[in-house]
């Protein structure tokens, strides 16, 4: 074999091995960063759109029961449903101010509903109702009617047979002044708002929508894809049935299209339905394959300019592709800025420019997540600031209300507005605390020398402020000094010392004792109470972002506290976890490696 084919052989071996290497491991790496990121939105659209149709529930729930409040609806419901009133003038006067002057008026205004109506009591008649055809029938067995009469109630998603459509029914009582009830006041929730919400914005992209299914399979949002699916749909996919097992989570699996998709869940209990948000595997990971086909086009081009040139220059060729795999090398290990300088026209300049262009439109891309990333920083902070505005405002011309006309209310319109300003504050409490956890992982560390039991009197210290009407035994041993950062740590027992004061409220005597272990290469503190403890059984809750174990009702917070606290110890290497007993108290524990 002629040298100049054995030199043509080689150099196109150093240079296509080394290219096919980077290559693979460029599409490997592609495809796994592809799919991360696709289940990283679809998680984050699905739990969107979750919190959207819930918020759009609240709202219409709110909305019919201050509807019902009103007077002039007390007054009406009270003629209607008298038993021997029907048909008499009084009643028709009543019932067409009901339907034309507060009804189509709310209907119209987009107030979500497309039928409202109202019940008698005793039986469950239609008294009046938008649509004349439901006049003076009787909903007696229907859920919404038994639930309606106690407190405001959403009937999940059902097929009405005389509508011949999909419903989800809201109701509210109409009560007097002394609270006595007087009518079930209902409205039938126009399901292509829900639709809408679940169609719009989001980075919907030709394949990727959103729908929910109810507890019998059914679709009640119509689909992007095939219209026409609202309840006629009955979806048996591998995500439903998860979804509809309780389970929340992204699998790959075939859609009710029968097409391979990537998709999310999530299982809504309080109203028996299911929400998923998918794209079609196809379209999720058509960069990658496109990248594929682009370098394996990339590698002909360059295997046959390289054998070219090694038949015509094979003597001048072993300075251009030492730079050239020197090049590759630097590409491959990342170093983007690195730019392979071959100073001819001939196909190993053009390869060498190749090079330059990847890298290059490689640093582009990188430099556009991290722009991205300051966006979706910078946005998380527009959003609390914009929350925070309109949550001032409310909550000053509430005061301003108390303060102000507070003689002209009754007690109940200031119990009212007192609870107006009290949940504005527990919401600002909530973006608070939401902020912090978000930022916690971005925040700089410093470490240094900790005087452990210094960091935990002064937490607390601050804590008795909070709590200085309590009787608390404080007990502090000894607490061994440790390598961290000192503000995090001091975040870390005021978080856990707070926690024990609160939950020791109903003991005459809160006691609380804090102090430590020392092994072989960590050290263990913890923080004792003899409050109401917790059922071990849920203890894995204990740490999850708004996981509480005790209702508000009993015991007032945020549920973002014992997640920071894990956070925290996590950066410092460490570990927490807990124990307890119910009515006998609980003990955190968190660790700490020990660092020269």
């Amino acid at each position: 074999m002629k040298l100049t084919t054995k030199l043509t052989l080689l150099f196109v071996l150093l240079t296509t091995l080394p290219l096919s290497l980077v290559g693979y491991l460029a599409f490997t790496n592609g495809q796994r960063t592809i799919h991360q990121n696709t289940v990283n939105l679809l998680v984050s659209i699905n739990n969107l759109k979750k919190a959207n149709f819930i918020d759009w529930i609240d709202n219409k729930k709110d909305r019919l029961s201050l509807f019902a409040k009103r007077p002039l609806i007390v007054d009406f419901s009270r003629i209607l449903t008298s038993y021997g009133n029907e048909n008499t003038a009084e009643w028709e006067i009543a019932s067409r101010k009901v339907i034309d002057e507060h009804f189509k008026v709310s209907i119209e205004g987009g107030g979500g509903f497309f039928e409202l109506m109202i019940l008698r009591p005793g039986d469950g008649l239609i008294v009046t109702s938008t649509d004349e055809r439901h006049k003076f029938k009787y909903r007696e067995d229907q859920a919404f009617f038994r639930n309606g009469k106690e407190r405001t109630y959403v009937q999940n998603a059902y097929y009405s047979l005389s509508l011949e459509q999909a419903l989800v029914t809201v109701s509210t009582p109409i009560r007097d002044e002394k609270g006595n009830l007087i009518a079930v006041l209902a409205g039938n929730l126009n399901l292509d708002e829900i639709t809408q919400i679940m169609m719009q914005g989001s980075g919907l992209t030709r394949t990727k929508e959103t729908y929910l299914v109810n507890k019998f399979n059914f679709m009640i949002t119509e689909s992007r894809l095939q219209p026409g699916s609202l309840m006629r749909r009955a979806i048996y996919t591998e995500g439903t049935k998860n979804a509809l097992s309780g389970k929340s989570g992204v699998d790959q699996y075939k859609n009710y299209r029968g097409v391979q998709v990537f998709g999310a869940y999530s299982w809504l209990p309080d109203y028996e339905l299911a929400i998923l948000t998918e794209i079609d595997a196809a379209e999720a990971l058509a960069p990658v394959f496109a990248f594929r086909n682009r370098m394996v086009i990339i590698l002909v081009i360059v295997i046959l300019l390289v054998a070219l040139i090694g038949i015509m220059v094979s003597r001048t060729i072993t300075g251009p592709v030492r730079k050239l795999i020197t090049g590759i090398e630097e590409f491959g290990r990342g170093v983007l800025d690195k730019r392979i300088d071959v100073p001819s026209a001939d196909e190993i300049g053009q390869l060498a420019d190749t090079f330059n262009r990847m890298a290059g439109e490689r640093k582009r891309v990188e430099e556009e997540l991290q722009k991205i990333n300051k966006e979706l920083e910078g946005f998380s902070y527009s959003v609390s600031h914009d929350l925070r505005a309109p949550l001032r405002a409310v909550s000053g011309f509430s005061n301003v209300i108390l303060e102000d006309y507070g003689d002209q209310l009754d007690d109940e319109g200031k119990r009212y507005l007192n609870l107006i300003v009290k949940n504005i504050a527990k919401m600002g409490n909530l973006i608070d605390d939401l902020l912090k956890f978000s930022r916690m992982g971005r925040t700089d560390m410093t470490f240094t020398t900790v005087d452990m039991k210094k960091v935990a009197m002064s937490a607390n210290n601050e804590m008795k402020l909070v709590y200085e009407d309590r009787v608390i035994e404080m007990s502090l041993n000894s607490l061994p000094n440790i390598r961290g950062d000192s503000k995090l740590l001091h975040q870390v027992f005021s978080n856990l010392i707070s926690n024990a004061m609160k939950y020791t409220e109903r003991e005459e005597v809160g006691k609380i004792e804090i102090g430590s272990n020392i092994g072989k290469d960590h050290v263990t503190y913890y923080v004792k109470d003899n409050g109401v403890g917790f059922d071990m059984k849920y203890v894995h809750k204990l740490f999850g972002v708004f996981q509480r174990l005790h209702s508000e009702k009993d015991f007032e917070g945020t549920g973002v506290g014992l997640a920071l606290v894990q956070k925290i110890i996590h950066r410092h290497g460490g570990n927490v976890w807990a124990e307890g007993k119910v009515n006998e108290g609980a003990t955190f524990f968190f660790s700490l490696p020990v660092k020269e």
